[in-house]
This record gives structure tokens, sequence and C-alpha cells, in this order.
């Protein structure tokens, strides 16, 4: 069997010959290129080929079957200072991410790290809302189909659709103090619960929560569990 056969096999829930190996070697990889420190058996080889090599499927995580087009919002991305800022502008407001590096982790081809996010108050919520309502999702299946020939016999690719809407919040906001507070069934009828104990600060930060949730997407919540979660900014 292939890499493709195991994972198709296990997913109909079959035994495949072996267990399939697929460790994802591409930030180890760039790491090795630019610090030109890759073994002398893979040298001048591609990650394709170092995967073959070591006899490893692979991850195919590049699967896209959809890009995005903003309906007025300007995309701005620029160099200031030796850090990288992303700003969204729009007819209600702007808001801007900026992403600070270092000399070790730009040596290493690693991501640099989130200085300041999109979301610093209250009054960024009514950008985000905008951004939100105003992007578009365009298909690009023949592009997937494509990479998934390409890929072939040595991994099933991944579709990469989009963050789900509480991490999409995360990433927008940052430093979180999340609390989940269990509510009872009396509460739901109007009794006492957790919540109600004091916290008005706490339900404002809910509503606040709740709003850039809905925002992006409808919140769902598993089955047979009761709770809210508390976001304070």
């Amino acid at each position: 069997m292939n890499t493709r056969e195991r994972l198709l096999a296990i997913l109909d829930h079959k035994p495949p010959d072996r267990i399939p190996w697929i460790p994802r070697l591409l930030l180890w990889y760039n790491a090795r290129l630019r610090t030109d420190t890759m073994p002398p058996p893979w040298k001048g080889l591609s990650l394709r080929e170092v995967e073959r090599e070591l006899r490893l499927g692979t991850p195919a995580r590049e699967g896209r079957v959809y890009e995005t087009e903003y309906e007025d919002v300007e995309y701005v991305e620029r160099e200031e200072d030796g850090k990288r800022v992303t700003e969204y502008r729009t007819p209600v407001g702007s808001v801007r991410q900026v992403m600070g590096f270092s000399e070790i982790l730009d040596r290493q081809g690693l991501p640099g790290r989130v200085e300041e996010y999109f979301l610093k108050g209250p009054e960024d919520y009514k950008v985000w809302e905008w951004i939100v309502e105003h992007t578009h999702w365009i298909p690009t299946y023949e592009a997937y189909e494509d990479y998934d020939a390409d890929i072939g016999e040595e991994g099933l690719p991944l579709v990469h659709v989009g963050d789900v809407p509480f991490s999409l919040f995360c990433a927008t906001v940052g430093r979180l103090r999340i609390r989940v507070l269990p509510t009872t069934r009396s509460s739901r009828r109007g009794g006492a619960s957790a919540e109600n104990h004091g916290r008005g600060a706490e339900r404002e930060d809910v509503a606040l929560g709740r709003r850039v949730a809905g925002a992006a997407a409808a919140t769902r919540r598993a089955p047979g569990v009761a709770g809210h979660a508390t976001f304070t900014l």
C-alpha cells in the first residue's frame, strides 16, 4: 500500500499494512536551508525528495478550495522599523496588527511574534464586523484538483477552510482571560447561577465576545454541555 491508500483505508475503518508516518518537516527543512546545516545525504534535495528518501508520506497541507476577496476593505502590509504592520482600512475605521521579528527567528525561518493585535478595545469590533461581513469566498476547486494530482500516492491533501470563530477570535484579540462559568437548569429558568454572583463586568465582557463571534459565524456548543465563556480584553 502507498501512503494515500493507507490513509483512505483508515478513513474507511479498514486496517492498513502499516501505520502511515507523515511528520511535518517543513520548519526543520527551511531552518536547515537557511543555516546551511542540511545533512550531507539530503543536500540539494527538495522537501518532497527528502520525504521520499526517508520513506515518509507528505503532509499535503496546502490544499485550498477557495480564496478571499474584500469589498470596500483596503488591505495594507508594510515594513516599519523592522516590524511587519498589517492594516485593514474600512469606511467605519481601521485596525492593525504589528508583528516583531528577531535575527534568531529569521535565521531559522520561523514566524515572528505578534506584538499588537487587531482588536484592542470595544471600538475595534465594529471595524472587524465590517470586514467579516464584506469578505467573499471564491471557489478554487480546479486549483485544488491540480494540487491533489501533484501529491499523488504520497499523501492525502488536507482541505484548508480557515479558522473556526473561536480560533479567529483568539488570533485577533491576543491575550485572553477565558473562564467557563457553569449554568444550572434552575438558572436557565431564571434562578441563581454562577454568573449572577456580582459579576456585572464579566457579563459585559461576554456580550462583547458574543458580538465578534456572531459576526464570524454562529458559535457551536457541544451537546449536553451548559455554560459560557468570559473574554476580557
